[in-house]
């Protein structure tokens, strides 16, 4: 079949390409299962020792089972150490607990073209920050007044000392003087209303006073409290009873499931008023 098919030229090329294809197929094939052999040599009869089930040509069942768990914990350890990194930040800096100078540094780089370039997706995934959230602050105008003046006063150098290291190093060749020039829509968009900070035209001083004079003059502080951040627990031995389970569960090697933490919760303290 093969050879009647060479017959025709223009088929020879497209079946050099077809065998290149099954062949390399074929050996991501073996690599694979020599690296499968290496890491659980218990799933090959032929590593088993003498006097084992491989004599009959069949693996234990214990074995394939603690094999297996191995392999589901390597892919575990592999998804925690790779995400190790972004979950630190997340828990430091949550957008959340971020001042307003802050958030506008994000702006800053999404508006500024040789920065994000009005990329939504890659500024949320430098900064951490949650992508409907930070489309709310570009497109709602209640927002406008809050980051608009430090965004008009940022440069590129100012910016630049809040991006991952790994990825600031791809735009050190930008301008570090350079700014963005913003659309006259965001400026306007709170009429009767000012907000100022110490980045602000005039002194600090003369800004924070003005603000203390005035309900229609708001002074962005640099700071922000994040003791009261979210909403107050409500059920507190509820939560420290949850947290202390969660925990020794974990340090035993029996993780809970949130439908077991559920169950949990409604068993320990859903019947305490019938009782």
């Amino acid at each position: 079949m093969k050879r009647f098919f060479l017959i025709i030229p223009e088929n020879k090329k497209w079946m050099e390409a077809q065998e290149k294809h099954h062949k390399a197929e074929q050996n991501v094939k073996d690599v694979s299962r020599l690296v499968r052999r290496e890491m659980f040599s218990e799933l090959h009869p032929e590593t088993v020792e003498l006097g084992s089930a491989a004599s009959s040509g069949s693996v234990p069942k214990e074995i394939v089972i603690e094999a297996r768990q191995r392999q589901l914990h390597h892919t575990l350890m592999k998804e925690l150490l790779t995400s190790f990194t972004t979950i630190g930040k997340q828990t430091i800096a949550l957008y959340r607990t971020r001042t307003w100078e802050q958030k506008s540094k994000a702006i800053f780089f999404y508006f500024h073209k040789s920065l994000g370039n009005m990329d939504q997706e890659l500024t949320c995934s430098l900064f951490l920050i949650n992508f409907m959230t930070f489309q709310n602050w570009i497109t709602q105008k209640w927002y406008f007044g809050k980051w608009v003046h430090y965004v008009e006063a940022f440069k590129v150098s100012d910016i630049l000392p809040d991006m991952p290291a790994t990825y600031r190093k791809n735009y050190e060749d930008v301008d570090a003087s350079s700014q963005v020039q913003i659309d006259s829509k965001f400026r306007n968009s709170t009429p009767g209303h000012q907000y100022v900070s110490a980045l602000s035209s005039g002194t600090r001083q003369k800004n924070r006073n003005e603000a203390g004079k005035s309900d229609n003059i708001t002074y962005l502080l640099q700071t922000t409290k994040t003791v009261s951040s979210g909403r107050k627990v409500k059920y507190t031995q509820q939560e420290e009873f949850l947290i202390s389970t969660v925990v020794m569960k974990w340090e035993i090697g029996n993780p809970l499931s949130k439908l077991a933490a559920y169950n949990l919760l409604i068993s320990t303290f859903g019947h305490e008023q019938e009782a």
